[in-house]
């Protein structure tokens, strides 16, 4: 089993967001499993794939390019490197970086 993490800053209605909830979808749950870490909080797409069983981890993170902003980034980077330490993925995909 091929374990995949996609990263993306949200989950919420928009082009890139969309192809990565398809890709995550047709991805053949025999053969990897995939799960999606975001940044933000996850959105709309979060429910369709949590129903599918794959699994969304959201840290809650916010767009602020202010020095407090900066110091949340780093606690979110924090966050990240924690949920990939725990979900040990094979392959880190990430979306719209």
């Amino acid at each position: 089993m091929i374990r995949v993490m996609h990263v993306i800053g949200n989950l919420r209605l928009g082009g890139g967001q969309k192809l990565t909830a398809l890709v995550v979808e047709g991805l053949s749950p025999g053969r990897f499993e995939a799960s999606v870490c975001c940044l933000e909080e996850a959105g709309f797409y979060a429910e369709r794939l949590r129903q599918a069983g794959r699994p969304v981890f959201e840290l809650g993170g916010r767009r602020d390019y202010s020095v407090r902003g900066t110091l949340r980034s780093a606690a979110s980077l924090r966050q990240m490197v924690q949920v990939i330490r725990t979900a040990r993925p094979d392959i880190v995909h990430t979306h719209l970086f």
